[in-house]
């Protein structure tokens, strides 16, 4: 088992316990539960937590969350799956988001999107979004040769000087770097793929029928996008399968960390190069459906 999926309960009520434990003072079912039942295996690699998400919070439940961990990494586990991640103690095994595969995926994905919107990839001109954290430049690093228009939003325009010649040098590729949403560049593009934590501005900066992927779980400023903008593709997460199967982003993330050593040294210490690296071994991930806040995305209907 090299995969570990931890959920919680809805509601406690949900608990399994004897029937006599129910019947205890609160405090010492409570007790009852955390010393004698405090997960639950529900199918192979995956074990729910017999609380609920606020109890996750609490130091006694979060040390039994330790200690599923430590058993599971113990028992072999590689990486962990959970939709309370960001809550959960993140030192014994690393999580699983699709975070890191968004970034290096996020060209092709908007590819799918353009094609379903009845655009080319080819033309289609692309700005990524800068948040100021490791996921601009593995964005950029990754990109595909067939990018051949893109601009930079972004506050430290000197810091981007060396990808303007990088993309000159190697594709023949004039980058323009700028510093607001007003400019033509964003507000022609037709994909942006956003690093950025927050910009609300965005939503009225975009071109009609654009594709804006959120790379980063910029939750907030993505749903206010897809709420305003019906016209516009706005999802913060992908789907990737093939014929027989379709898999969402973490789940593809976490096979792919235990199968492949080039991307979980990306994942371990995420970076331009090793970003490059790791998507060059990846040819056969094809992103091919959205999410958007943990559902299905429907892509807007053709333009024209």
């Amino acid at each position: 088992m090299e995969i570990i999926n931890i959920t919680c309960l809805r509601q406690k009520s949900q608990r399994h316990r004897p029937k006599w434990v129910g019947k205890l003072p609160e405090s010492w079912a409570e007790k009852w539960q955390l010393k004698y039942c405090p997960w639950v295996e529900t199918a192979e690699g995956s074990w729910c937590l017999q609380t609920d998400r606020d109890g996750c919070f609490l130091p006694p439940w979060r040390e039994k969350a330790r200690e599923l961990l430590q058993q599971a990494a113990d028992g072999g586990a590689k990486i962990a799956l959970s939709p309370m991640a960001a809550d959960l103690p993140g030192d014994i095994l690393p999580f699983a988001t699709g975070r890191k595969l968004y970034p290096i995926f996020g060209a092709e994905a908007a590819a799918t999107g353009l094609e379903a919107m009845g655009k080319r990839q080819e033309g289609a001109s692309f700005v990524v979004a800068d948040g100021g954290e490791w996921e601009t430049e593995a964005a950029l690093a990754a990109l595909p040769g067939w990018v051949n228009r893109l601009g930079i939003l972004t506050d430290r325009q000197p810091f981007f000087v060396s990808w303007q010649e990088r993309f000159l040098e190697e594709r023949g590729l004039v980058v323009e770097v700028f510093s607001s949403v007003g400019y033509g560049v964003f507000r022609e593009a037709d994909v942006v793929l956003s690093c950025a934590k927050g910009n609300g501005a965005m939503a009225y900066a975009l071109a009609e029928g654009a594709v804006f992927l959120d790379l980063v779980g910029n939750g907030t400023v993505t749903e206010s996008i897809a709420l305003r903008r019906a016209d516009v593709l706005a999802a913060d997460g992908f789907f990737f399968g093939n014929q027989k199967e379709m898999e969402a982003g973490a789940l593809t993330e976490a096979r792919t960390y235990c199968e492949n050593q080039m991307f979980r040294a990306y994942f371990d210490a995420p970076g331009a190069e090793k970003a490059a690296e790791a998507k060059a071994g990846l040819g056969q991930l094809c992103p091919v459906g959205f999410l958007l806040g943990g559902k299905r995305r429907k892509i807007p209907k053709k333009q024209g």
